[in-house]
Order: C-alpha cells, then structure tokens, then sequence
C-alpha cells in the first residue's frame, strides 16, 4: 500500500510550508528541513495521513528548545532531529 502523509511546518511568525512525503520520517526531515525566512525557526510540525488523522505532532518554544511531541503528553522527543529523508 503506497501512503502518503501531509506536513505542515510552522515559523516562529507564522509562517507555514506544506507539502506530502512517502513515509511519517521522511514528512518530518522535509518539514524540519523546509527554508524558513531569515530570522525564523520551525516551531511546530503536523504530520497526516491520507485520511487526514492526524499522526504525529510537534513543537517548541525557541530555536534552541527540545522538540516536544504533542500527541504523548508534550514528552520530549528527538525523533524530530533524528529523521532523514532517504
């Protein structure tokens, strides 16, 4: 079966990408990796599936914060700086 999830990344102004990836990893590391205007950072990070449920979710307070993931209690998370597109 050939998934397809949804990202949306959002900067710290405002500011949102989107765009679909073959895999949840890969819709993380296009988001975390999505150009931000001078000055801004991702500050969350929202991953669908073709049903548009939402499968996971992320977010931080400032550049320098750990990522948080949303949909388990706001518990920190590397899985952000650990994803990479194949």
């Amino acid at each position: 079966m050939n998934n397809e999830y949804i990202w949306i990344a959002t900067s710290n102004n405002g500011n949102s990408s989107t765009s679909a990836a073959s895999s949840i990893e890969n819709a993380i590391a296009a988001a975390r990796d999505n150009c931000v205007g001078k000055g801004e950072w991702i500050e969350t990070i929202i991953i669908a599936d073709s049903n548009k449920e939402t499968v996971r979710a992320f977010k931080r307070a400032s550049k320098e914060s750990e990522w948080l993931d949303c949909l388990n209690s706001d518990t920190p998370t590397k899985e952000v700086q650990q994803a990479h597109a194949k």
